[in-house]
């Protein structure tokens, strides 16, 4: 199996890999060496004796699996919504965007130029709801490749966030945002702890302000742990999915770290959504289902999910930045515990600070 290995003292320079490692890694048969600068690690495949030795020196921090993440959709529904409002003609507001209030401050704040990455499966980049608003992005994947959607999953949280505001389809939270695709899920819904390490290096790389993760793994590894404390301490505001295990205890990584804003998701009637992960670790929530959004194929759906909720809140957070560019990860982390709106019958544990509430935020 592939692994990571992350090393205590500095194994890169200016000019790559330092020859002595790049050289041991050589004499031991490892395989697939890629570098994972962000946190001073590699990751290879390695055989079970290479394994064992490598762990026992003493600058090897860590030597963990390089597991393997999964998308976990909740319902997928073709039906088109009667019950939301109409915007500017036929541009649909969703009822999450209603119900956060994001429609109210569009005259205080559109999200324009802040750069948002969304960590996911691609986004469909010649949607018409879309288009004008993505501005680059990676495949981590395969890196010769754009980084388009064929999945649909990270199409639907792009709409979610910043679907345009053009009289057609229907509008994001923060509809002039700068988008940037950075794929690390493949058609089948599949990636990697290793493909997420590089996105998060990657979006460190580029300017990313705000980074929206709706995905995750139930394995708590000291390798993403890092990326994530890395990422933050670079100045990126980390948004996750809580998770759909709708349990209690049950928050998903990298959303239960605390450098990372961890979104469950609620119901319209303002109800916890029935597949929310609840914990400790939840930091707000947002809507979650039957959210109405863009899809693949120039196409929309409606989905349910945390995956549906987080970018409710990559999207007020986006608005803030607009407004108020100098704010840091923790100074956003206190508006959402002082500007949320808890919600009635619903515990800590389902809802962290409650309801993020754009007006309250943003102004």
């Amino acid at each position: 199996m592939e692994k990571i290995i992350v090393f205590d003292a500095p194994i890169f320079s200016r000019n790559g890999m330092e020859p002595e490692l790049a050289s041991l890694l050589s004499r031991s048969g490892a395989k697939r060496v890629q570098p994972l600068p962000l946190i001073n690690a590699i990751s290879c495949k390695l055989s079970s004796e290479m394994e064992d030795g490598l762990s026992k020196l003493p600058n090897i921090l860590a030597v963990e699996d390089n597991v393997r993440i999964k998308l976990k959709p909740v319902k997928v529904e073709f039906v088109w919504p009667f019950l939301e409002k109409f915007y500017n003609g036929d541009q649909l507001v969703p009822w999450g965007i209603d119900k956060i209030g994001a429609n109210e401050v569009w005259g205080l704040s559109r999200g324009e130029g802040v750069k948002v990455a969304v960590i996911d499966s691609g986004i469909d980049l010649d949607h018409p709801d879309l288009s004008g608003n993505i501005m680059g992005g990676v495949n981590i994947l395969k890196p010769a490749e754009s980084p388009e959607d064929d999945n649909g999953h990270g199409t639907h949280v792009a709409g979610t966030i910043a679907a345009e505001d053009n009289n057609y389809g229907v509008v994001g939270v923060a509809p002039a945002v700068h988008l940037h695709a950075v794929k690390v899920i493949d058609r089948s819904g599949e990636g990697s702890l290793v493909d997420i390490i590089k996105g998060l290096e990657w979006c460190s790389k580029n300017g990313i302000k705000v980074a929206n993760l709706s995905v995750g793994t139930n394995t708590d590894k000291k390798s993403l742990r890092m990326a994530v404390k890395k990422a933050v301490e670079r100045g990126m505001i980390l948004v996750s999915a809580a998770g759909n295990d709708g349990t209690t205890d049950s928050v998903d990584y990298p959303a239960a770290y605390p450098d990372v804003i961890a979104v469950g998701a609620i119901t319209e009637r303002g109800g916890i959504s029935s597949f929310s992960s609840r914990g400790p670790q939840i930091t707000v929530v947002a809507p979650g289902s039957g959210v109405y959004s863009t899809f693949t194929g120039d196409s929309y759906q409606r989905q349910s999910g945390t995956s549906m909720a987080a970018p409710h809140v990559t999207g007020l957070i986006a608005l803030l930045l607009r407004r108020y560019p100098q704010l840091k990860p923790p100074q956003i982390l206190e508006l959402l515990r002082k500007s949320s709106q808890k919600l009635p019958k619903l515990t800590t544990e389902e809802q962290g600070y409650g309801l993020v509430n754009a007006k309250a935020m943003i102004q």
